[in-house]
């Protein structure tokens, strides 16, 4: 299905052996494995037109304050945070469609757009908030954890244990594609993750 075809996607970006790992998985054509190496590198630029939230924003009534923006996609941002209470680092990340919505620049509120697209956020948002849900139920050490979910600035926000490091992608852009032996054992942390 299209998760395993991912999933094999991924593999092969993180490899530097992807035709011994093709021969091995005896799963994929070669014109299917261009095609698919067509469509890396896997992660998206960071749309230079969004305005993150500044550095010190209060959250919550204070509860959290913004350390940094961490990156964006096409559905939300996530930030670097403090719980102010406990003094722990979060991850708290924003529904923010990239492509409908708008920040105040002064009060960080979040509008959209067009009015002809404000049904289409409302739903999305409510699917962001099913899916902070949803992961606040599991328990895996390969799936972060959620410990708060809360809507502020016109939008929602979910919030997650921090977890220091760098992304897979980052790894292979400093050094270089991984040997089979490591690719693999990444790649069955992200498959146990997922079968769970």
């Amino acid at each position: 299905d299209n998760c395993n075809v991912h999933l094999l996607a991924v593999l092969l970006y993180l490899c530097d052996n992807s035709d011994k790992i093709c021969a091995k998985l005896q799963l994929f054509s070669r014109t299917f494995r261009k095609s698919i190496q067509k469509s890396l590198p896997l992660r998206k630029p960071i749309n230079s037109n969004y305005m993150p939230l500044a550095p010190g924003s209060l959250l919550q009534g204070g509860k959290y304050r913004i350390i940094r923006f961490i990156s964006s996609g096409g559905f939300g941002c996530t930030y670097e945070a403090v719980h102010t209470g406990l003094n722990g680092r979060m991850a708290i990340k924003e529904f923010f469609v990239q492509d409908i919505c708008n920040r105040d620049d002064v009060t960080g509120r979040v509008s959209v757009g067009l009015q002809s697209k404000a049904q289409t956020f409302d739903k999305l948002r409510e699917k962001f908030i099913r899916e902070a849900q949803s992961v606040f139920a599991l328990s895996h050490p390969g799936i972060v954890h959620v410990s708060d979910v809360f809507e502020e600035n016109g939008t929602a926000y979910f919030v997650m244990d921090y977890i220091d490091g760098c992304s897979l992608a980052d790894l292979v852009d400093k050094n270089g594609p991984m040997d089979e032996a490591t690719a693999l054992a990444y790649m069955r942390q992200v498959c146990a993750a997922l079968d769970y």
